[in-house]
């Protein structure tokens, strides 16, 4: 996965030009998260589905995200959902943005 850092879409880029390219990285499993907004940036996460979820279910990596309050099952909805509640709680990147990173 990588995390990006930049100006909103939508201030640099149309509604028809974003749907275009996640239709485009959805045909190889590839996706676009928003962790954060606000009126001029982003952090947006891309990531490969299967390797994300390869990685995150491996035996250490869980037992370190479940002790955080990840949620016990395997949905990555879940996860996603539960790091971006990570991101605004810790007001930018919390410790464990670098394990979906791959660090």
């Amino acid at each position: 996965a990588n995390l990006i850092a930049h100006a909103r879409f939508d201030l640099h880029c149309s509604d028809a030009t974003l749907k275009d390219t996640k239709e485009a990285l959805q045909k190889k499993n590839i996706y676009m998260e928003r962790l954060w907004s606000c009126p001029r940036r982003e952090l947006t996460l891309v990531y490969h589905t299967d390797v994300l979820m390869k990685h995150l279910t491996s035996p250490d990596i869980w037992a370190y995200l479940m002790t955080l309050g990840y949620p016990m099952n395997l949905d990555l909805s879940s996860i996603l959902s539960h790091l971006k509640l990570r991101v605004i709680e810790s007001g930018g990147f919390p410790h464990e943005i670098g394990v979906f990173l791959g660090y």
